[in-house]
């Protein structure tokens, strides 16, 4: 394969990498475009084409969105999928270094939360007629 042509499927796989990774990343975070543009200080336009593989980002741009999903710059050319969301490397963080028992008593916590909140939300949408 002549050089020229190799350059241009490394850079095509690399920006394909990259908007993948963008569109991944939104939606792990559960952000809209716009919230992703709020966050970035990009356009919705322009998340939306380099998520559609319309634009080819800048070094800055880069820069910006991963600012956006607090990811290193790194992590946009990942080729794997995120394994957590920000919120549960959070969690996890906060977690990493606390004693077994500790752990436990916030998973429990969790679990009880996430019990009212559906509980709550089955009731709202009763009560909507949903």
């Amino acid at each position: 394969m002549a050089k020229s042509k190799k350059i241009r499927k490394n850079r095509t796989e690399i920006e394909e990498r990259i908007r993948k990774r963008v569109r991944a990343l939104r939606k792990d975070n559960k952000l809209t475009l716009s919230e992703v543009s709020q966050r970035s200080g990009l356009t919705i336009d322009a998340v939306g084409k380099i998520e559609g593989g319309r634009r080819t980002p800048s070094l800055s741009t880069l820069l910006k969105l991963a600012r956006a999903f607090e990811v290193p710059p790194s992590e946009l050319f990942s080729e794997n999928e995120p394994e957590l969301s920000a919120t549960l490397r959070a969690l996890v963080t906060l977690l990493d270094d606390k004693p077994i028992d500790v752990q436990q008593a916030a998973l429990d916590i969790v679990r009880s939360l996430l019990t009212v909140i559906n509980g709550k939300r089955i009731a709202n949408n009763r009560i909507r007629g949903n």
